[in-house]
Order: C-alpha cells, then structure tokens, then sequence
C-alpha cells in the first residue's frame, strides 16, 4: 500500500525519463511492481491508512511509530490491539458426575473403561 505522495514522486521521476525503473525503485523504496502499474495507468492498493492528510492532500506520517506503554508493540499512535476488546479464550467445558478425570482430561465411562484396559495391559507386558 502506497500513500499518495510515493505514488506522486514515482510519477514525478517517471515524466523526467532519466532514470530507469528500477534506479527509481532504489531511490524511492517502491518495488518495481508498483512502478509499472503506476507507469502503465493501473490502478494500485489504497493508500496507508498511516499516511496523514494535511493542507495540501497527504504526506508522510507526523510523527515517528512509537512502542505502546501498555502492550510493547511498535505502533502509530493510537494502540489499535489495546483499544480492542479481548477475546474470550475457549475453555474446556467442567467434567460432569459421570466423567473421570484422568490425566487432566475428562473421560465418560466408556473412554475411561478402555483407558483401564490399555493401561492393564501395558502392565503386564512390562
């Protein structure tokens, strides 16, 4: 995704015709994908939604990214993944009256019966 004045610098240095594609490419950061669709007309991803609109239409971000005190992450302010509610975590369901617990795992009597049967005949092989 390309904010509007990278799109504008490409074209900018593509009317010139000094530099090659990928000279441009180099120079601007852009990949040469992107300047040939630029080149050709086509139409490229929505710009940045971190690119700021300013008087004059968009330019580079005001302010530098920055870790968010609360999460670590590197962010433009404000922190999206702190801003967004948390996900209820899936939690196994209690065992009921007729379920066993067998190595932290709820077994019904029947998983449990062959459970007893494995384990009694790996001890009489040992």
């Amino acid at each position: 995704m390309l904010a509007p004045y990278q799109i504008d610098r490409v074209r900018k240095l593509l009317a010139e015709g000094k530099l090659s594609p990928r000279e441009i490419a180099r120079q601007t950061g852009v990949s040469r994908g992107a300047i040939a669709k630029i080149a050709a007309g086509k139409p490229l991803d929505p710009p940045s939604p971190r690119a700021n609109r300013l008087e004059g239409g968009f330019d580079e971000p005001l302010l530098p990214p920055e870790r968010c005190p609360a999460c670590g992450r590197l962010i433009y302010p404000p922190c999206r993944a702190c801003l967004t509610p948390p996900i209820p975590r899936w939690r196994r369901p209690k065992p009921g009256p007729r379920t066993k617990i067998v190595l932290g795992l709820a077994l019904k009597p029947r998983h449990f019966d062959r459970y007893r049967e494995v384990r009694n005949q790996r001890r009489e092989k040992s």
